[in-house]
């Protein structure tokens, strides 16, 4: 069994919005206005559920997985269904 040190002890924290970026190499890609609609629903209705994984950049915070839910919580927090 191999082990893997990253020097860097993982952690939940609750970080404002506006200090997320998404990462400019998303592999996911585009997704669908709809999906974004019915995520923001889910969580006006439940919260995120699944954290997103951010890596620190100066003083703000790479999105490096999850990019449809912060999409889709920021359209929530600004009441956007545009």
């Amino acid at each position: 069994m191999t082990s893997t040190t990253t020097g860097r002890e993982l952690e939940y924290r609750e970080v404002p919005l506006e200090q997320l970026t998404p990462h400019a190499q998303n592999p996911r890609g585009p997704f669908t206005r709809e999906s974004v609609e019915d995520l923001a629903d889910s969580i006006g209705a439940q919260g995120v559920v699944t954290p997103l994984l951010v890596r620190p950049m100066g003083s703000i915070y790479q999105v490096v997985a999850g990019h449809r839910r912060l999409v889709a919580a920021s359209r929530r927090t600004r009441g956007a269904r545009t």
